[in-house]
């Protein structure tokens, strides 16, 4: 269950992180609240935080969760290295 557990951690994670940075811009205010945000999301998030490091450091995990975090740190570059790209060809008069 390593690599499920971990995955889900992870997007639970990005949600509420979306969450954190993407509410208080918008335009009109959304159907749905949560009580007391922004402490609760936050909350939330350091919670499965604290989870997350805590199931890298089982011993039994170790293979999966490095694989996972390895992952992880890849897809990171890619996607920095495409915006890079992205951005150099947005403004191709301009120096990056």
């Amino acid at each position: 269950m390593t690599i499920p557990g971990f995955t889900v951690l992870i997007v639970w994670m990005m949600i509420g992180a979306a969450q954190l940075k993407l509410r208080p811009h918008y335009k009109t205010k959304p159907f749905f609240r949560t009580k007391g945000f922004p402490y609760t999301t936050m909350a939330a998030v350091g919670a499965l935080g604290a989870i997350w490091l805590g199931f890298l450091l089982q011993r039994e995990h170790r293979i999966g969760s490095l694989l996972c975090v390895a992952v992880l740190v890849l897809l990171f570059i890619y996607s920095t290295v495409k915006e890079k790209q992205h951005q150099a060809t947005k403004a191709p008069g301009r120096t990056a």
